[in-house]
């Protein structure tokens, strides 16, 4: 690239029509997230319908267990993004080189770590999750062969994180897009071609990890010279990766707190056995087209607050988050009413179980409704985050996501063994966990008010 750097336009959301921002900085983030929800389905469609209920079941509580790790590792990617972030803009470029080097290398030593671990503790994960006798053996196939990309994921999610930092939000997205394409026509290729089940779709799986991994290291090799990755500073630099852990640490916690909340939520699923455990899975790659514009609505909150705070916008940042909120609420409540009318074709479309499907349409008629309490959470969340505290979210992720849920199932289930319990769990916890966040960001925006009012 020489010595000319090049970056794409920055998006201010310091001026300018409110909704538009929100909208402009929220595509990229919401297009990679409903592209991986359509080949979740793909793949889960492939795998019900060739390979059959078991098999759906064993990936399922599978990828509970790797969502874990995965999702964790993806938190810390925030710290990495922040701090790249800001040296980049200083043109500080020689610390910006050495940040993404130890970046690299400590996402490989943490994948390797994270294989090893895995495969010797594979056996150990599905007994502690009561996983089904019906679904074991496929299940621990598909770990054995999906912890090989321990590695490739660690380094997409990093390398990602980085280029968006430098301002590159396009190339990650191309790069998702292709590999999710090239695991979609694998999978066909190995499970509905060859034959080969569970395998093929674990083989799939990781052998597109590795593509996306190998595209976004190839593009940080290829950066502007001043702070592209060498592998002559790779070299773990204790000061940096104590700042990296610092700054990512307290998302990545709350994103494995959910994660382990869903684990162990899961052991009581498994207590109804394959049919409930099945529906649950199905259900959840239906959430998918909630969770994940709601998802991505948040992070693109934190960055508009964030700006507005810099710029010490306090009133820009209420009217920003009064149009989060209404858009959310709406969006969440139209789309848990279509999802609601249309779950018996969309189910039908993973299983031709008639059980599993009423398992899976149970699910959608007791949470849906209540979903636009999610939204309301995660634009809080957002906000929350960008007036710059990062703690309060997990503190509350651990308090109603994993303690309230996990002890609420463990405490009725035994009184009243009904699937209902878990689905209310949900409920009540985003119930609850609105009022804690409503309070902390007018608490926070109202020390906001204070210190504009002091500076001017």
């Amino acid at each position: 690239m020489g010595s000319k750097i090049s970056r794409q336009t920055e998006l201010s959301m310091t001026e300018g029509p409110i909704g538009k921002m929100l909208f402009i900085y929220t595509m990229p983030i919401l297009t990679s997230q409903i592209l991986q929800q359509f080949y979740s389905v793909a793949d889960a469609a492939l795998i019900g319908q060739y390979v059959g209920v078991n098999a759906l079941a064993a990936v399922g509580i599978s990828s509970l267990l790797l969502s874990v790790i995965i999702n964790f590792f993806i938190g810390i990617s925030t710290g990495i993004s922040v701090l790249t972030s800001q040296l980049f803009g200083a043109k500080e470029y020689d610390k910006l080189r050495d940040n993404i080097s130890t970046s690299i290398l400590l996402c490989i030593v943490a994948g390797i770590v994270m294989t090893v671990a895995g495969l010797v503790g594979t056996d150990y994960f599905l007994a502690w999750l009561q996983t089904p006798g019906e679904i074991y053996p496929l299940a621990q196939i598909f770990l054995h062969i999906c912890f090989w990309g321990m590695v490739p994921q660690l380094l997409f999610n990093i390398g990602a994180a980085i280029l968006r930092s430098l301002g590159n939000t396009r190339s990650s997205l191309w790069y998702l897009v292709l590999s999710s394409t090239t695991n979609l026509i694998l999978n066909f290729w190995l499970v509905a071609g060859w034959n080969m089940g569970i395998t093929g779709a674990a083989l799939a799986t990781v052998l597109s990890q590795w593509l996306s991994a190998l595209l976004v290291v190839s593009k940080l090799f290829r950066l502007d010279k001043r702070y592209a990755l060498s592998i002559s500073l790779m070299r773990l630099q204790q000061d940096v990766y104590k700042e990296l852990l610092s700054k990512g640490l307290p998302s990545g916690m709350q994103a494995i707190f959910m994660s382990i909340s869903s684990l162990v939520i899961q052991t009581s699923i498994n207590s109804f056995g394959t049919v409930a455990v099945a529906g649950m899975i199905l259900y959840a790659r239906i959430e998918g087209f909630l969770y994940y514009p709601l998802f991505s609505f948040g992070m693109a909150v934190t960055g508009f607050v964030g700006q507005n705070m810099g710029a010490h916008k306090e009133d820009r940042i209420h009217r920003g988050m009064f149009l989060a909120m209404i858009t959310s609420v709406l969006f969440s409540i139209g789309m848990s009413i279509l999802l609601i009318f249309c779950s018996e074709p969309v189910l039908k479309v993973f299983t031709s179980n008639q059980a599993v499907i009423e398992s899976g349409r149970q699910a959608i008629l007791y949470i849906f409704p209540f979903y636009f309490l999610y939204g309301i959470n995660q634009v809080y969340i957002g906000a929350i985050r960008g007036l710059g505290d990062t703690s309060y979210p997990m503190i509350t992720s651990l308090l109603f996501y994993c303690i309230f849920r996990v002890t609420f199932c463990t405490g009725v289930l035994p009184l009243w063994h009904d699937m209902r319990v878990i689905y209310a769990a949900y409920d009540i916890s985003w119930m609850l966990i609105v009022i804690l966040l409503y309070f902390r960001f007018e608490k926070l925006s109202h020390k906001l008010l204070n210190d504009i009012i002091i500076t001017t």
